[in-house]
């Protein structure tokens, strides 16, 4: 190949004309004082390598390798420990550098045996130096063959050298021994400038790749893969994206097939996973879908977090997750590693209920489905079940000695219920119901209510309308039409004979209450019996949230009667509407008896609520109750709240005036939607 092209041809920054073995020439001096240089494994036993018989020559596997207390490898010796002699001709040299590929087929080669290569041709170059001619030349038989280039080049990246090591060598052999490496030196070459991260490394790769499409043979699929991973460590993307599109474009032919160009194209996507690059990750996954390849869970896991950081748009996410294979239709147990792990999930479902996205939604709710199966571990092999037997036996003394310290240490914990639990977290059914209601699709939400309610029986706080559930309530609040559509939805669902329950309702008397709808709100608190329900706490609070906030206080007193007639225990919630009722009405005294009632029934109420009753007393002048809370909190009272008095005190400073001690953080009013009830509607509940 012609060479004009070639950088070493350039000025360089390494020089030429030092040997390779000048970095180890003194701790390779004691041993050339004693002994000839040694072989490396499979050279030809003799040091008669000229000769035309054929010598045999000894198995790698029968020599010994061993390390040097400087660090380096030892020579290879033969199992008697006498080291080997060093090759004298070209011949030789080839004989004995074509084991490197038999040493590389191995699944664990010997630690240092490609370096034992690749130092074995450094010092058969240094001992032919000496021996040119007058003009420069060397004497027939002497320079090393192709043969053996292309097999030192395959012991440089065998064994990682850096770059400059890589490309001092292919100046030597260009410059000082004038050999016209063929291309599949350069491919070797290429092979080691793949290991390496250095731009320099990469740049000298793109134009290796150059020189050969200048040459007229044109660069191989091998030396364009080498060159997109050199470029991959190095940082250059764009290149390496360009080195794989003149792959597929070149070398169409069983491509799908390919492992090395796969593995390139994986790996190239996994470092695509940033904000500027995921157009050309998407990109580069439908590419690899076209080729049937499958694409690695870890990869397009990387992508995703990045998308969703970034807030790409759904139509994104859905493509990068129909890049994965397709979840199995029905399975109880998973077989491997799941597709997407539970927080990725998860946070698919968030994003999802975000941009009320029901497609993404079911997707994502999938994965996560999937990622929860317990794993199927493979059953023990038949030559273990002696073995088997008498862990049984070994775990029935065991149980028995335990049961006798059972009396003496107390009760251990059943190792089962330390096990993960396989199924959705709360958090996950409410990113599902905010979906649906933020799709307006209520009915849908209404069943993962339920759901939600029979997977965690024990957690009636993950569905509370106030919080867990506002979203639903938000999305029935729009209009009393709304209202009444959710309402209907539940009659439908009810006389169908799908499951209803109290929670369901709670948010559309809720959802009436914040729109200031409470001839609605009372309205619909009646039909709980309609729909099979009783009444509970979060029912009467909701529609007590509705008086407070606007205006309707004579009710308050009558429904908290109702609840001690019908035997409805307060909650916390009733506690803090009941201490805002107070608040409301200027009561500060009847407020803070009725926080410590709260407290008597080892409820909290609400920091909200609290800051209330701390504005009221200030407002009030109640110095005896503000000093008790004062110190109530020096004396580690239970309550995690700020001192809420100074804190009144300097936003009061700040704002020059008093805050509004009505209304609430949860519910808005809506002036548009009936801001307020109509004459007489009061006096109808009293």
């Amino acid at each position: 190949m012609a060479c004009s092209w070639h950088p070493s041809h350039a000025t360089s920054a390494y020089s030429t004309s030092s040997s390779f073995a000048e970095g180890q020439a003194n701790s390779d001096q004691a041993v050339q004082n004693q002994q000839e240089r040694p072989v490396d494994p499979r050279t030809e036993s003799s040091r008669h390598a000229t000769t035309s018989h054929v010598s045999q020559r000894p198995s790698w596997r029968s020599l010994v390798y061993s390390r040097r207390q400087d660090g380096f490898p030892a020579r290879p010796k033969n199992m008697d420990g006498v080291p080997l002699p060093t090759p004298r001709t070209g011949k030789g040299l080839a004989a004995v550098m074509s084991g490197i590929a038999h040493v590389l087929r191995e699944p664990r080669p010997p630690e240092w045996a490609a370096r034992q290569y690749s130092r074995l041709f450094e010092e058969y170059l240094d001992s032919i130096r000496p021996q040119r001619n007058e003009d420069g030349t060397l004497p027939d038989g002497l320079p090393p063959p192709m043969n053996a280039w292309n097999a030192y080049f395959m012991a440089l990246a065998a064994d990682r050298q850096p770059f400059h090591k890589v490309y001092r060598a292919v100046q030597v052999a260009e410059q000082e021994f004038d050999s016209n490496l063929s291309p599949l030196a350069y491919t070797n070459v290429l092979r080691a400038c793949s290991l390496d991260t250095s731009k320099e490394c990469a740049k000298f790769a793109l134009r290796v790749v150059e020189g050969l499409a200048e040459s007229g043979q044109g660069a191989g699929k091998k030396d364009l893969n080498f060159a997109a991973l050199a470029c991959k460590n190095a940082g250059m993307l764009e290149d390496a994206l360009r080195l794989l599109k003149e792959i597929r474009e070149k070398y169409p032919e069983n491509l799908n097939s390919d492992f090395h160009v796969r593995c390139t194209h994986e790996s190239i996507l996994s470092i695509c996973a940033e904000p500027e690059r995921l157009d050309q990750a998407l990109e580069l996954a439908l590419i690899m879908k076209q080729y049937n390849w499958v694409l690695a869970h870890g990869s397009v896991a990387a992508v995703l977090r990045v998308a969703l950081k970034e807030r790409k748009e759904p139509e994104f996410i859905l493509q990068m997750l129909g890049r994965l294979p397709p979840l199995p239709a029905t399975a109880e147990r998973r077989a491997e590693v799941p597709f997407l792990e539970e927080g990725l999930a998860m946070s698919i479902l968030a994003e999802a209920a975000r941009r009320g996205h029901v497609e993404l939604a079911l997707r994502g709710w999938d994965f996560l489905e999937y990622s929860l199966l317990p794993l199927d571990l493979p059953h023990s092999p038949a030559h273990w079940q002696g073995h088997s037997e008498m862990d049984a036996v070994q775990g029935a003394h065991r149980s028995s000695a335990a049961a006798e310290d059972a009396g003496e240490v107390g009760d251990m914990p059943n190792a089962h219920a330390l096990l993960p639990i396989h199924k959705p977290s709360i958090a996950a059914f409410q990113s599902l119901i905010d979906t649906f209601a933020n799709a307006r699709d209520l009915r849908q939400a209404f069943r993962m209510v339920w759901q939600l309610q029979q997977v965690h029986p024990d957690r009636p706080d993950a569905v509370a309308f106030e919080t867990a559930l506002a979203t639903v309530v938000n999305a029935v609040a729009v209009s009393p039409e709304t209202a009444d559509a959710a309402y209907f939805d539940l009659e439908d669902m009810h006389a169908k004979g799908e499951p209803v329950s109290g929670p369901m309702l709670d948010c559309i008397v809720a959802a009436c209450s914040q729109m200031g709808d409470l001839g609605r709100a009372f309205e619909t608190f009646e039909a709980y019996p309609a729909l099979g329900l009783k009444p509970d706490a979060q029912a009467y609070n909701a529609v007590i949230m509705g008086c407070i906030n606007y205006g309707l206080t004579a009710s308050v007193p009558k429904i908290l009667e109702e609840m001690e007639e019908k035997g409805t225990p307060f909650n916390a919630l009733t506690w803090s509407l009941h201490v805002e009722y107070h608040v409301v009405l200027g009561d500060a005294q009847a407020a803070a008896a009725v926080q410590q009632a709260a407290k008597d029934a080892d409820l909290q109420i609400r920091a909200s609520s609290l800051e209330k009753l701390i504005a009221r007393c200030e407002r009030n002048g109640e110095t005896a109750l503000l000093d008790h809370y004062a110190k109530a909190q020096r004396r580690g009272y239970k309550d995690t709240y700020v001192d809420l008095s100074k804190l009144l005190r300097w936003r009061w400073k700040d704002r020059g005036g008093m805050q509004v001690l009505t209304g609430s953080r949860v519910f808005t009013p809506r002036p548009i939607l009936r801001p307020w009830m109509q004459p007489g509607q009061e006096a109808l509940h009293q």
